[in-house]
């Protein structure tokens, strides 16, 4: 038997030549490994409670940014376990409070409690009504019962289903002040002797009530300050509210009138318990005179309503409790219609008065209001104190803002000479609401022309065949001038049997009616140019030729058109055809007057 030849390669090739074939062969083609940028992404639950891992852990910035990031997980983990707990309990306070609400049942009524009997039972009383046995449900607070109180009463059993813990009007909560008034004493210009007075009646006692038990004296219970509007009574109750430490109440007397019969009595008397729990405390009532006028026989509701509230006012202030520390400040511009009763000693003890300021209190008020204003050179403050007008300190204020309000119109950062003249003379016109707007111009552009006053220089006689009565007035220029021949001359006519009571108005030339009888008839003529004969009128006997004013004869003669005699039908009609010719009137007469004066 013969043995194969061996040899080098399988198959018995040639040696080496398929290792080199294997060697040359390319390899099949694979994807190449994703390189690792970051984390691998988790899914599941788990990957959102799962804390992550800290690298590298070594001591650095990299790392100290990690576990903070770990703090933040911890701390929402923490707040989510905190809210499933309140979750829970309020939830389980509603399911509670659903229950008790099913027992208490619906509508519930309102009733007073009366007696506890024991701790599951009381007597309550509803209204007017009878009192009723009732019981007390378990739920309900025990500590917060006591005779006296509201409570809520089941709708069919009457038992106490719960209890009124504040019954407190909502309104009187609003009038506590919890915040002072930033007006302090600097701020009221003068008025030494009223903050004198308010001091001793109001703060003194507050502060210090040893020196009145010392002096064997008691403190007064109130004061009242009376006065024009704008002298700075609501002013200087500010500044003692500012002042003083105590509860500071403030309302108003026309919101102690309600709609419905008993609310305003109850207001008053929620308003002085809330100021006994305060105390001590002041009660400011401003405008008083709303619900403080004089008692009379009235068929009206609403005014029997209204006395019924000023009764329970005077209840609280001189009742058989006594005040203490509560302390009373009332404000009115019209202290004459007070019920004597409310004002009289023993309730309001001082009545301070608030007069219109004096040369030396409207200069300290004029420096108040312009102490942070830019003045020109020109303005002259003392020019404006010295005027004779009747200023407020509430008109001074006015006119102050009111000047620099027209310069700041012309883009002017300085308050001129001008801008207070022009500011005074608008504050005026608004103030006199009497007088007509197209006549108080007039009397603002001819204010020179005055002389005496009206009642001086007019005279009554019979001067017409007739015997009619006329009062005359003849308004002349001063001496010297050419005006001093006359230029508006006022007569009053009236039947020899008429008695002398208000008067209707006519205009000659006959501008609204030319007669009106037997009420009177009132004429105002222009006269001539000067050098002609002025319009006097001359009887057998005397001649009248009396010396007015522009400004006093108008002021005078047309107070009818403000406030005309009501059961006069010639009243009615005259300011009627007044009112309707109005602007015609004042045209004509503004012409007239300027072509007299030449101007």
């Amino acid at each position: 038997m013969g043995q194969a030849p061996s040899s080098g390669a399988p198959g018995g090739g040639p040696p080496g030549k398929d290792g080199k074939d294997a060697k040359d062969k390319k390899p099949k083609w694979e994807p190449p490994l994703p390189t690792r940028v970051g984390k691998k992404k988790k899914r599941g639950p788990d990957a959102s409670t799962r804390l992550p891992p800290v690298y590298p852990t070594t001591r650095c910035k990299l790392k100290m940014l990690k576990m903070e990031r770990i703090k933040d997980y911890l701390l929402m983990e923490e707040e989510f376990v905190a809210n499933q707990a309140n979750q829970q309990g309020e939830d389980r306070t509603a399911a509670d409070r659903t229950r008790v609400d099913e027992l208490r049942g619906s509508p519930m009524g309102v009733g007073s409690l009366e007696e506890i009997i024991d701790d599951d039972h009381a007597i309550v009383s509803v209204g007017n009504g009878p009192e009723y046995y009732v019981g007390i449900m378990s739920f309900v607070d025990k500590d917060m019962l006591e005779p006296g109180c509201s409570v809520l009463l089941h709708h069919k059993t009457h038992a106490i289903v719960g209890v009124l813990a504040d019954d407190t009007d909502p309104m009187v909560s609003v009038m506590k002040l919890d915040k002072a008034p930033t007006e302090s004493y600097a701020d009221v210009g003068g008025l030494d002797t009223q903050i004198q007075e308010i001091k001793e009646s109001v703060e003194l006692p507050l502060t210090h009530p040893e020196l009145y038990e010392e002096m064997g004296i008691r403190p007064p219970k109130g004061v009242i300050l009376y006065g024009a509007p704008g002298t700075g009574k609501t002013l200087l109750a500010k500044a003692v509210a500012n002042q003083t430490s105590a509860t500071f109440l403030r309302i108003v007397g026309s919101e102690l009138i309600q709609k419905y019969l008993g609310d305003g009595p109850k207001l008053v008397r929620e308003l002085f318990r809330v100021a006994e729990e305060h105390a001590p405390s002041i009660v400011f009532i401003d405008e008083i005179d709303a619900v403080g006028t004089k008692r009379y026989d009235s068929t009206s509701g609403g005014e029997r309503e209204i006395q019924r509230t000023m009764l329970e006012l005077l209840n609280q202030l001189d009742g058989f409790d006594t005040r203490g520390d509560v302390k009373v400040i009332m404000a009115t511009n019209r202290i004459e219609t007070l019920d004597p009763a409310l004002i009289r000693p023993g309730r309001i003890d001082r009545k301070i008065e608030f007069p219109l300021p004096d040369t030396k209190t409207k200069r300290h008020i004029f420096k108040l209001h312009t102490s942070r204003m830019s003045l020109a050179d020109d303005v002259d403050l003392e020019e404006l104190v010295m005027t004779k007008d009747d200023l407020s300190g509430a008109d001074i204020k006015a006119v102050c803002t009111e000047a620099g309000l027209l310069a700041l119109r012309e883009r002017r950062m300085r308050v001129t000479k001008a801008d207070f003249t022009s500011a005074r003379e608008k504050v005026l016109y608004r103030k006199d609401e009497n007088t007509p707007a197209g006549l108080y111009l007039l009397m603002k552009e001819y204010r020179d022309l005055t002389a005496d006053p009206l009642q001086d220089s007019i005279t009554a006689g019979p001067v017409s065949e007739d015997n009619m009565l006329e009062w005359e007035a003849l308004i002349q220029g001063p001496e010297g001038t050419p005006y001093e021949g006359g230029v508006f001359a006022a007569k009053l006519v009236f039947p020899p049997d008429y008695p002398l009571n208000p008067f209707t108005m006519t205009f000659d030339p006959p501008l609204l009616h030319p007669n009106i009888y037997p009420n009177g008839v009132v004429c105002i003529s222009i006269l001539h140019p000067p050098g002609d004969d002025p319009l006097r009128y001359e009887s057998a006997s005397e001649r009248w030729s009396p010396v007015q004013g522009v400004r006093s004869v108008l002021l005078s003669v047309l107070s009818m058109l403000a406030e005309p005699n009501v059961e006069s039908g010639a009243d009615i009609e005259c300011c009627k055809l007044y009112r309707d010719n109005r602007s015609e009137f004042e045209r004509r007469v503004r012409e007239q007057v300027k072509s007299l004066l030449g101007i």
